[in-house]
C-alpha cells in the first residue's frame, strides 16, 4: 500500500521553473526541427543554383567552342579568297590580262611640303600668283590674269567627263 508520504508531491515539482522547463522542451525540439528544416531548404536552394550555374557555364563554353570554330572557318575562307592564284583566276574570268608595263606612282603624304608642291604643279595659275605674292608684286594685271586662269580651271573642273567608250 502507498502511504501519504509517498503521494506527496515535492514543493519544487510544481514551481514555475519546473513548469517552464518542461514546457520549453517540446518548444525547443520544435524550434530545432524548424531550424534544421530551414538549413536543409537553404542547402537545397544553394545546390540547385550551383547546378544551374554549372549548366550555364557548360553551355557558354560549348557556344564559345562553336564560335571559335566558325571564326576559324571564316579566317580560312578569307585567306583562300585573298590568295593570288584565286585573284588571278577571277581576273582572267573577267577578261583582264597581265601587263608587262608597270607604272609606279609616288604619293606624298597629306600636309607635307611635297604634297603642297605637287598640288601647285597641277595648278600653274595658283603657283604663279603665290610666286608673285612672295616677290611682293600685287598689281591689278597680275590679279586679273590669275583670276582668269582660275576661272578657266574652275570651268574645266565643272565639265562632266564624256564616257563614250
Amino acid at each position: 500500500m502507498i502511504t501519504d508520504a509517498q503521494l506527496r508531491v515535492p514543493k519544487n515539482a510544481l514551481s514555475w521553473r519546473s513548469f517552464a522547463l518542461r514546457a520549453s522542451l517540446p518548444l525547443g525540439f520544435a524550434l530545432t526541427c524548424t531550424l534544421l528544416a530551414l538549413l536543409g531548404l537553404l542547402y537545397l536552394n544553394q545546390n540547385s543554383q550551383l547546378t544551374t550555374l554549372i549548366y550555364e557555364v557548360q553551355s557558354l563554353n560549348a557556344e564559345r567552342r562553336e564560335l571559335r570554330q566558325a571564326n576559324a572557318a571564316l579566317e580560312y575562307e578569307i585567306a583562300s579568297l585573298q590568295s593570288l592564284s584565286r585573284i588571278r583566276e577571277q581576273a582572267l574570268r573577267l577578261g583582264l590580262t597581265e601587263t608587262a608595263q608597270i607604272e609606279l606612282l609616288a604619293v606624298a603624304e597629306p600636309g607635307t611640303p611635297q604634297m603642297a608642291q605637287a598640288r601647285l604643279a597641277d595648278k600653274p595659275a595658283l603657283a604663279a600668283l603665290l610666286t608673285l605674292s612672295a616677290q611682293g608684286s600685287d598689281s591689278w594685271g597680275t590679279l586679273r590674269t590669275w583670276s582668269g586662269e582660275l576661272w578657266t580651271q574652275f570651268t574645266e573642273w565643272l565639265k562632266v567627263p564624256n564616257d563614250s567608250h
